[in-house]
């Protein structure tokens, strides 16, 4: 009986210095480098590391925070769960419109794969929200995933209507048209309170910053613009 104790004994401490070897060893390995589009199911359980632009963000139960990161330009998304296990709050700047560097496991939510973070230093700012121009092109690409996201973005007005109601302004509608491969995109777009009709005309060139949203009554994607202006070196 002692003997099979000390056998015992001596298993666990091995099995122990195993498992601590295993976590010693992968907390050293080098994260894998990806683009968000590349991140796929056969990497659950890796550590990657990858960057894109917040177009979401909302803070869950007991403080953690999920987050969906966006590759513009290949039209890809993916979730990030950071859970403060060490009751780190994250940057101040780590909102819709930055660009966000994450460093996390890849684990599988409802059979997508996501990164989950545990340390406030994994998930970097790279650029702020207000600091970044997107093409209308590319705006109009992945229009889907920026829903909700306020963003700026530039071209030429079109279609300018100024509306009004019993004889108040109630603000002016038009369109930012603008070209990118050959290809020629199209942005409704609806600037409430304001006559632009004073200050631009059709096809003058224009960067216009505002809120993406769905318009259920007119079946479009719609900008909500806070402020439209001559296009130059953003402020």
């Amino acid at each position: 009986m002692i003997e099979n104790r000390k056998l015992l004994a001596a298993v666990t401490v091995l099995a122990l210095v195993g498992v601590l070897g295993l976590f010693a060893y992968s907390a050293t390995l080098e994260p894998l480098e990806l683009d968000i589009a590349e991140i796929g199911e056969e990497h659950t359980g890796s550590v990657v590391c990858t960057s894109g632009t917040l177009t979401k963000a909302r803070t869950v139960s007991g403080g953690a925070v999920s987050l969906t990161l966006c590759d513009l330009a290949a039209g890809a998304s993916i979730g990030v769960f950071y859970t403060p296990d060490g009751g780190e709050p994250l940057s101040g700047g780590i909102v819709p419109g930055a660009i966000v560097g994450v460093r996390g496991e890849v684990r599988l939510y409802q059979e997508k794969p996501e990164i989950y973070v545990t340390r406030a230093a994994d998930i970097v700012l790279l650029s702020d929200a207000n600091s970044t121009e997107y093409g209308l092109g590319t705006v109009m690409e992945s229009i889907q995933l920026l829903d909700g996201m306020n963003l700026t973005t530039s071209g030429r007005m079109a279609d300018i209507e100024v509306i009004r109601s019993g004889g108040s302004l109630v603000g002016t509608a038009f369109s930012l048209v603008a070209e990118s491969d050959n290809t020629t995109y199209t942005l409704a777009c609806f600037c409430p309170g304001r006559d632009l009709g004073e200050a631009f005309g059709e096809w003058e060139p224009v960067r216009a910053s505002g809120r993406i949203s769905y318009y259920t009554a007119g079946g479009c994607w719609q900008m909500e613009v806070e402020v439209v202006s001559a296009p130059g070196p953003a402020g």
